[in-house]
């Protein structure tokens, strides 16, 4: 599935001055959403792994070693360590990581906002706008699972296996 999510990075941003990370980030997206795909469905790891290519693309622009503005977030996901036991450092140097936080707190914010009657665009509210609540991310869940839909129409999973030289 590594070609199928490069060809999403690249589509949605083909060149960048840290686009020699993209394929690292796909081998972590990839693995990160077959181990804990957010669906149980036969399209869950395909629509995990699209939700965090989407993420992503928002959060970072796919850069790695991205950190917000006020020096909190950090890495693919803008991921706050306060509470995920992850320092800034390990989350800008290992991707792996990061993504394997982002999709941790994707399941919690899902968990969350489903109890709470929020319909699956909503569900990453409290991802998007933090503070355990669903209601203040609901425009950037909105816009993140759109675009992964969206990729999911425009560029559907092709099961190509990697060359392995």
């Amino acid at each position: 599935m590594v070609p199928w999510i490069l060809s999403l990075m690249v589509a949605l941003q083909a060149t960048a001055p840290w686009s020699y990370t993209y394929r690292d980030t796909a081998v972590a997206i990839d693995r990160a959403a077959h181990a804990q795909p957010l669906w149980d469905d036969e399209d869950g790891v395909a629509r995990t792994a699209a939700l965090l290519v989407a993420t992503s693309f928002f959060e970072s622009r796919f850069d790695p070693h991205a950190i917000d503005d006020t020096g909190t977030t950090f890495c693919l996901g803008q991921v706050d360590p306060r509470g995920v036991f992850a320092t800034p450092q390990a989350l800008l140097h290992d991707t792996p990581l990061c993504v394997g936080t982002m999709l941790l707190l994707m399941h919690e914010s899902f968990r969350v906002c489903a109890l709470r009657g929020r319909p699956e665009l909503d569900r990453l509210g409290q991802y998007t706008g933090g503070g355990g609540r669903c209601d203040r991310g609901l425009r950037e869940s909105r816009l993140r699972a759109g675009l992964a839909a969206a990729l999911l129409r425009a560029h559907p999973p092709r099961w190509v296996e990697e060359a392995r030289w």
